[in-house]
């Protein structure tokens, strides 16, 4: 009697939970499960190797119908010397093997590998280009979404040719001046992406104000800062400036996020006087932001674990402008502001992938001091008491003490009609 045999699913099922070499394993047991298994390995596909490249493309290019089960390839980047020698090879045996990956929608690997007019992925959803190379001419995508690439590759895109684009980030290259010729390029390729990110942490002396003039739409601007970028002090100072003089003009920004290199916080070295002063200097410069851009909501100036995410309710709600843009920068003024409440004051608020435990309520004792009198100035209250002397001596005796009135000041802020974003906290989340 014959044993009927399982459906397709139940097999799918049974195999999405295997690593790959279970699969492998699992697709030599039976011819059902050879073509489950088969479909699965070559789902997500990474290379790390110029042998491991030349014998997938190679059997890619002889099956197409394993090329068409790819839906996401990840592909390291070469050596100079590897690149040079097989440069031509590379280029043609990988556009053979991706002409029949009709599905798949997430690409990463160096440029200069899969560069060529003949290449197509109608479902591409993200494409990720090395900084390698700067000669990609990238052809029509409609369905891309996440692009990142060289700026020179950015100013080489063709008019209508990304017309889902949703998010841009650019290895800028200082000193070759192409910001201005790639944000062009931006504006015309069918779609007005809303957020632009600095992918290199390397910023080119005018990109704000490139973006102020060219960019203005953007509604999420995130900058990867790091120290080789300000060799003197009177660097930081210039590019501050030119953030300053940036901000009016981004009329539609409603998250800014200006991120200096992650330092590891360390209790037993950090001095709690001096992070409580470049807290409250951090809050300074999130205020005057917030006045400079009445769109802005979101805001984070600190690559630190422990830094807050500032948040407020935007003085000013703008819907996003419609492509194709404007020839002209056009003139926007905001409806007259009414003066501040507590809705509209910024709150430093716990980062979202971050649980409140008795840990986090430690490094955030002295947010809470700040924060705790911030909302009593602006509710008005002068009765309301002050927020307790804090020190390292109060840190672990008074933990409880600080998660209970954690909770405390943020339902109250909620109840006086403070931004509903609190109200996560209110419940210990």
């Amino acid at each position: 009697m014959r044993v009927p045999a399982l459906p397709v699913e139940l097999l799918h099922y049974i195999a999405v939970e295997a690593d790959h070499d279970a699969l492998l394993t699992l697709a030599c047991t039976s011819q059902a499960f050879h073509a489950v298994g088969q479909r699965l390995i070559y789902r997500d596909i990474r290379l790390r190797s110029p042998r491991e490249i030349v014998r997938c493309f190679d059997v890619l290019r002889r099956r197409p119908e394993r090329a068409r089960a790819i839906r996401r390839l990840y592909i390291r980047g070469l050596d100079g010397s590897v690149r040079r020698r097989l440069l031509g090879a590379f280029s043609r045996l990988i556009i053979a093997g991706l002409r029949h990956a009709i599905h798949i929608k997430e690409i990463y690997v160096p440029s200069r590998e899969h560069s060529g007019p003949s290449f197509s992925a109608p479902h591409l959803v993200e494409l990720h280009l090395s900084w390698h190379s700067d000669d990609v001419q990238l052809p029509l995508l409609p369905a891309l979404e996440c692009l990142t690439a060289p700026s020179r590759t950015v100013t080489m895109l063709r008019p209508n040719s990304l017309p889902s684009l949703q998010h841009v980030s650019i290895d800028w290259i200082p000193g070759e001046g192409l910001c201005t010729a790639a944000l062009l390029a931006l504006q015309k390729v069918g779609s007005l992406p809303k957020s632009l990110t600095n992918a290199l942490r390397a910023v080119d002396a005018g990109l704000f104000p490139a973006i102020a003039k060219h960019a203005w739409y953007i509604e999420e601007l995130v900058f990867l800062l790091d120290d080789y970028d300000f060799e003197e002090w009177e660097d930081q100072n210039a590019f501050e400036a030119t953030v300053v003089e940036a901000l009016p003009a981004l009329h539609h920004l409603v998250s800014l996020k200006l991120l200096p290199p992650h330092v590891e916080y360390n209790p037993d070295l950090e001095v709690d006087e001096d992070k409580a002063n470049d807290f409250v200097d951090e809050f300074a410069r999130v205020c005057y932001y917030g006045d400079l851009v009445p769109t802005l909501s979101t805001c984070i100036l600190n690559g630190n674990s422990y830094a807050p995410e500032w948040t407020r309710r935007p003085r000013i709600v703008r819907p996003p402008p419609r492509f194709p843009l404007p020839e002209r920068t056009p003139v926007v003024t905001g409806a007259k502001l009414e003066p501040a409440t507590a809705q509209d004051a910024w709150l430093p608020l716990l980062r979202r992938h971050r649980v409140m435990t008795t840990e986090i309520g430690l490094e955030e004792l002295l947010h809470l001091g700040w924060l705790y009198n911030h909302i009593r100035l602006l509710n008005e209250d002068p009765t309301a008491p002050d927020a307790p002397v804090i020190s390292a001596d109060f840190r672990r005796p008074n933990a409880p003490v600080y998660l209970r009135r954690w909770r405390e000041m943020c339902r109250a802020a909620v109840g006086r009609g403070g931004d509903v974003g609190v109200a996560g906290a209110a419940d210990g989340g």
